[in-house]
C-alpha cells in the first residue's frame, strides 16, 4: 500500500483505487470525461473514503439532500 501523499493507491478497507487529495481524484475525472467506450462507467465526482483513507471516484451522480 502506498502513502496518502500518492498519486494513488488501493484502499484495502473498500478495495478500491484511493487518491491522496480531492484535487488528485478530480484531476482523473477531468483525464477520462472525454473517453467514452461502450458499456464502461465514466467517473463524474470525488467523495472522501468512508475509512478515512483518501477520496474515491464514482460513476454516480450527487445525491440530493430531501
Amino acid at each position: 500500500m502506498r502513502g496518502k501523499n500518492s498519486a494513488r493507491w488501493h484502499c484495502r478497507a473498500c478495495r478500491k483505487t484511493a487518491f491522496g487529495s480531492e484535487s488528485r481524484a478530480q484531476e482523473t475525472i477531468d483525464r477520462v470525461s472525454g473517453v467514452t467506450e461502450q458499456g464502461r462507467r465514466v467517473p463524474r465526482r470525488a467523495y472522501p473514503c468512508p475509512h478515512g483513507n483518501g477520496w474515491h471516484t464514482t460513476s454516480q451522480e450527487e445525491r440530493r439532500a430531501g
